[in-house]
C-alpha cells in the first residue's frame, strides 16, 4: 500500500511542476507581448525579465517616480 501513496503522490508533484512551468512560461509569454522591443520572441527568459526591468525603471524616470535603487 506504500508503494501506491509514493505512486499516487510521485503523479501529484508531476502534475504540480507541470502547472507551475506551465504558468511561468504563460507569465513570459505575456511579459514578452509587453515589452516594445520587436524582438522579444527571439529573447531568453533572462533577457526578458532584464528588458522589463529596464523598461520600467525608465517609464518610472519619465514619470518622475524615480523610487529605483541604482
Amino acid at each position: 500500500m506504500s508503494s501506491n501513496n509514493s505512486s499516487s503522490s510521485s503523479s501529484s508533484t508531476t502534475a504540480t511542476n507541470s502547472n507551475t512551468d506551465s504558468a511561468y512560461e504563460s507569465s513570459l509569454d505575456q511579459l514578452r507581448s509587453l515589452l516594445p522591443d520587436s524582438n522579444a520572441k527571439g529573447m531568453s527568459d533572462y533577457d526578458v525579465v532584464r528588458s522589463a526591468t529596464d523598461y520600467i525603471q525608465t517609464l518610472m524616470k519619465d514619470t518622475g517616480n524615480s523610487n529605483s535603487s541604482d
